[in-house]
């Protein structure tokens, strides 16, 4: 049996906010690069929203204190 992609998504997205907000990445691309080593095949179509995009770097600068 196969997984939901909707399940892979929400838990690449999930994993995206832990990873944003723990101050090693800059910004939502580093995120993304950072999802797929780690092997979230479905990281570029689960970031593909610009409002969670936009999230996801806000959620970066304020955990490493420049916001």
């Amino acid at each position: 049996m196969r997984p939901d992609p909707r399940h892979l998504n929400m838990k690449a997205v999930q994993r995206a906010g832990v990873l944003a907000r723990s101050g090693n990445y800059a910004g939502w691309q580093e995120v993304e690069a950072a999802l797929l080593q780690e092997g979230h095949t479905v990281a570029k179509t689960a970031l593909q929203s610009q409002y969670l995009r936009d999230l996801l770097t806000d959620h970066c600068i304020e955990a490493r204190g420049n916001g």
